[in-house]
């Protein structure tokens, strides 16, 4: 299954865009945890988010910090969520990272637009945010595509 979906992803590349997104979407100031960032600080947070998951300076992603907000569908009042869920997508790393993500939106979402909305972000990014998938907002998409881990030597 692993190489079906590496398959399909390698020849859609081209199609859809394997790259890492160079701007974000959104506009600063950013609100996330209750306060205020400029794009700069909220590159910095997303970089201690990637240390505090145990990474070390150099194993931080090379490509800078972006955010879309709730990639696809409208920000609305969960856009702090996304931005949040955003940043560990961009550290990538282990599986049970990405897990831990994907629940952490849905808790988010839940709170703030309700269960509903929660389970269907919650499906999106655990059908959509897959590491083999050639997209743009892939788990680990602060590395080249499929290195969602970092784990390839530079």
């Amino acid at each position: 299954m692993r190489t079906l979906l590496l398959c399909l992803a390698a020849s859609l590349a081209p199609m859809i865009g394997a790259c890492t997104p160079v701007r974000s979407t959104l506009r600063p100031p950013y609100l996330v945890a209750g306060a205020w960032y400029s794009e700069a600080e909220l590159a910095a947070r997303a970089q201690q988010r990637c240390l505090s998951d145990g990474r070390t300076a150099a194993q931080l992603p090379p490509a800078r910090f972006t955010t879309d907000g709730c990639t696809l569908v409208h920000d609305g009042s969960n856009a702090e969520c996304c931005i949040e869920h955003d940043m560990s997508y961009w550290c990538g790393g282990g599986a049970n990272l990405r897990v831990a993500a994907d629940r952490e939106l849905r808790r988010c979402v839940a709170i703030r637009s309700g269960e509903r909305a929660a389970r269907a972000f919650y499906a999106g990014v655990r059908i959509g945010g897959s590491r083999w998938w050639p997209f743009p907002w892939r788990w680990g998409y602060g590395f080249p595509w499929p290195d969602a881990e970092g784990l390839t030597v530079r």
